[in-house]
């Protein structure tokens, strides 16, 4: 038998073990460490190639994460990176934000291919063979849920159904089972489509200027200048427009004064994501200018110059927009996942600023921007996942004398709360107090087995 069934049967029992019925927790780390392991015993080259290794990389961390803080964010974060790992494991130089696509394309077909070229290859299969397999999960898969479907429907084939005894099987664990039996299969048989890969693979990180024909030429030429002077009037009017945007903003930095009518909840809150929406259509309008001939053109300096003054005023709004998150954190006393978000945001706009004038400077595709800015992103919710974001917002909140908010936490702020329960209401400590006792009585009571671990747990208890 191949190893890779030999994996693939392995990995689905230690699915079913670790996470049916479980909270996250320690069980993702094992099972990230267990994938990553199957893959490079699959093919030893993959220890070679720098895609893998940030993705296998960014399993671990994200997965640490999990069994640190327990957060949804983790959770997403190391989804998005097996997603990652399952591609990387096949193909080394896709662009990172295709690899979703080739993902879907796998999912959905992987079951038929296989099918399809044991069929082809017209060998007699074992009944461990990867046909049979795909076969009996297929068939499985399906008539499961047709069964749920039917069972929902008609009342009495649902009495006829549930007056048998089925306590010896489990057809929830069943179904659970199963669909780790096609996860792994799109893991270690993984398609990808043939012409979304050529079209990526052909897409150069640099420009290369294109020679035309004399006879096309002259056309050409006039529709290049006509764009150009469209890109510097509209340039010019929206850098003359953001000049008076960030001039008020500088000028209530310097005086704090605001027009009458106008708070300073109004002001510091409100157009916060419209204005990072702003920078982000700057972006675009960037690469609309600069995606290709314009790039060449020989009299295209004063557009040049206008890209990178526009692209300078969208780094001071960046700017401005992070001094009033935090005057506004600072005048509210409350910390909370949006203003830290809004922070986030602000890094990952800031990112694609730089590369944005990466990519006009040293004349580079939109693809280079593409593939720069989804590792740069990546990066940085991998990162995001090692952070004790509830600890932050709950010491933050009590120096300021603001609980209800850091009360709406996850359990990992349980601990701060309990050492500083003085401050609380006495509702407030009859809730908290509800909540560590029913996480205890869940743990005693065997509801988190040792799969579902934590460091949240841990300090709990």
């Amino acid at each position: 038998m191949k190893l890779k069934n030999i994996l693939i049967i392995l990995l689905t029992i230690a699915y079913s073990y670790l996470f049916y019925q479980e909270y996250a927790g320690i069980n993702f780390f094992i099972f990230n460490l267990l994938l990553v392991a199957g893959s490079i015993a699959t093919n030893t080259d993959l220890i070679k190639q720098k895609s893998f290794v940030v993705v296998a990389l960014g399993c671990i961390i994200s997965s640490l994460g999990i069994v640190l803080y327990s957060y949804s964010l983790g959770i997403i974060a190391n989804i998005l990176s097996l997603i990652l790992l399952a591609h990387y494991s096949h193909h080394y130089k896709s662009t990172l934000i295709v690899v979703f696509f080739h993902f879907l394309y796998s999912f959905f077909l992987v079951v038929p291919r296989l099918v399809r070229k044991k069929r082809e290859e017209n060998k007699k299969a074992s009944w461990l063979s990867s046909q049979n397999l795909l076969i009996v999960s297929t068939s499985l898969i399906i008539s499961s849920l047709f069964l749920l479907l039917y069972l929902n429907s008609n009342a009495i084939f649902s009495s006829w159904f549930y007056a048998i005894e089925w306590n010896f099987i489990s057809f929830t664990w069943l179904l659970f089972t199963l669909s780790g039996v096609l996860l792994m299969l799109v893991f270690f048989y993984y398609q990808q489509n043939q012409e979304v890969a050529k079209i990526d693979a052909d897409a150069k990180n640099q420009l290369t200027r294109v020679r035309t024909k004399n006879i096309m030429l002259k056309n050409l030429s006039k529709g290049i200048f006509a764009e150009y002077k469209l890109g510097v009037v509209l340039l010019l009017l929206l850098n003359f427009l953001l000049v008076f945007v960030n001039s008020s903003d500088i000028y209530y930095f310097i005086t704090r004064e605001l027009p009458e009518g106008v708070n300073y909840t109004d002001f510091l809150h409100q157009g916060v994501y419209t204005l990072i929406f702003s920078i982000l259509c700057a972006i675009f309008i960037t690469l609309f200018f600069f995606r290709g001939k314009l790039n060449f053109f020989s009299k295209n300096k004063a557009l040049k110059v206008l890209a990178y003054v526009w692209l300078f005023q969208n780094l001071l709004l960046v700017m401005s927009i992070l001094g009033k998150n935090t005057i506004y954190i600072q005048s509210s006393g409350v910390l909370t996942y949006k203003r830290i978000g809004v922070y986030i945001y602000l890094l990952l706009t800031t990112v694609g600023l730089v590369f944005t004038f990466l990519k006009v400077y040293q004349i580079k595709s939109n693809w280079y921007l593409t593939r720069k800015v989804s590792w740069a992103f990546y990066t940085i919710l991998m990162l995001s996942t090692l952070f004790n974001w509830d600890k932050l917002i709950a010491i933050h909140n009590f120096q300021h004398n603001k609980i209800e908010y850091v009360m709406s936490l996850t359990p990992n702020t349980y601990p701060i709360l309990w050492d500083n329960k003085n401050l609380l209401n006495t509702p407030q400590q009859e809730v908290l107090e509800g909540r560590i006792n029913r996480h205890q009585n869940r743990i005693k009571d065997g509801f988190i087995s040792w799969a579902s671990w934590n460091f949240t747990y841990k300090k709990i208890k």
